[in-house]
């Protein structure tokens, strides 16, 4: 809540007292301009919030909807109470538990999200790198769900990898791409 005097209409200028904005409470100067000619001033305190790039709703989205890629866009929040998602990835093709409305914070809990694959689980590990697409047989050696990063094991060398789990039988090397 901001209380402050009643200014007059203009444009508004803040003076800050020293150095660059930082998160927390401040007194600022506040003057009120007509062109070049000082209508009003007064100090007021604010609270500044420092800026987050967070997941948000980018259209209308009904509770139990599948979540499409242009359903959710990124934009700058003051961090609050209520820590947003920070990245869309592996988000799309889920359910969404609530209604959203556009510019609306998508959280965690707004996400069905599905049961983990078990520890054993066949799967494909993907690399793509250019042109050139090289795929191998193998099982995820932790419970992992779509989206989440995930280690597997090659089955004929051994060797242990990682890459992103993006469907109930891939895994995408990070950097790469399906």
């Amino acid at each position: 809540q901001v209380r402050a005097p009643e200014l007059p209409a203009g444009d508004l200028v803040v003076e800050w007292q020293a150095g660059a904005p930082r998160a927390g409470w401040v007194n600022l100067m506040a003057r009120v301009l007509s062109g070049s000619k000082e209508l009003a001033h007064a100090w007021v305190r604010v609270e500044l919030k420092e800026l987050h790039k967070v997941v948000v709703a980018a259209r209308p989205l009904a509770a139990g909807a599948l979540v499409a890629s242009e359903d959710l866009e990124l934009a700058e929040r003051a961090a609050g109470p209520l820590p947003g998602l920070r990245s869309s990835a592996g988000l799309v093709g889920l359910r969404l538990v609530r209604n959203l409305q556009p510019g609306e914070l998508v959280l965690e809990t707004d996400i069905l999200r599905p049961p983990p694959l078990p520890r054993g689980t066949p799967i494909k590990f993907l690399v793509k790198r250019g042109a050139v697409l090289v795929t191998a047989d193998a099982t995820l050696e932790r419970a992992a769900r779509p989206g989440e990063m995930a280690a597997v094991r090659i089955t004929a060398s051994g060797h242990q990898l990682q890459g992103r789990l993006v469907d109930e039988t891939t895994v995408v090397a990070e950097g790469g791409a399906p």
